[in-house]
């Protein structure tokens, strides 16, 4: 399967959810997805770095997302402790809540594929957070039902080259 592990990890780094969809390979799937979301941190904060403290580019202007409002960070590293070559995605939402995709580097995927996979996969997190019966995790059946439709669509979608 092209998608083989989506994770989602709130402000202060809880993991929300972790699904691998290759099971031979999830706890290094697990591990590699911990590592990739240190990069993530790193990249974020360096970000944080460079923009101006809030208040000194005019009040509220300056926690805006960037002009192209795109949480989409891309390519973050390769997964290489997995017997597959795999890259992780990530996005990162302006909530902080940040989400990782794991996805086969046998074929080259168009890049607007890959923000709309990772659009509704954000659409699927607010969706259900919104939810004002939900309790204590996002883990819901309707959740992973519609996050394993997802996953389906998107690998067929990059198995068959992006096209």
């Amino acid at each position: 399967m092209a998608v083989a592990c989506v994770c989602f990890v709130g402000k202060q780094n809880e993991p929300l959810s972790l699904q691998v969809f290759n099971s031979d390979d999830e706890l290094s799937m697990q591990f590699a997805a911990y590592a990739a979301l240190d990069i993530v941190e790193e990249k974020v904060q360096a970000q944080e770095s460079s923009s101006p403290p809030y208040g000194q580019t005019g009040g509220a202007a300056a926690s805006l997302p960037p002009p192209s409002g795109d949480c989409y960070l891309g390519v973050i590293c390769p997964a290489l402790c997995l017997s597959r070559d795999y890259l992780f995605y990530a996005y990162v939402c302006t909530t902080g809540v940040k989400i990782l995709v794991a996805i086969e580097q046998r074929n080259h995927y168009l890049q607007h594929d890959v923000r709309n996979l990772f659009r509704r996969l954000h659409r699927l997190y607010a969706d259900t957070i919104c939810n004002p019966f939900l309790l204590d995790t996002i883990e819901t059946p309707k959740f992973l039902s519609e996050l394993d439709a997802i996953v389906d669509f998107y690998g067929k979608k990059f198995e068959g080259g992006g096209h």
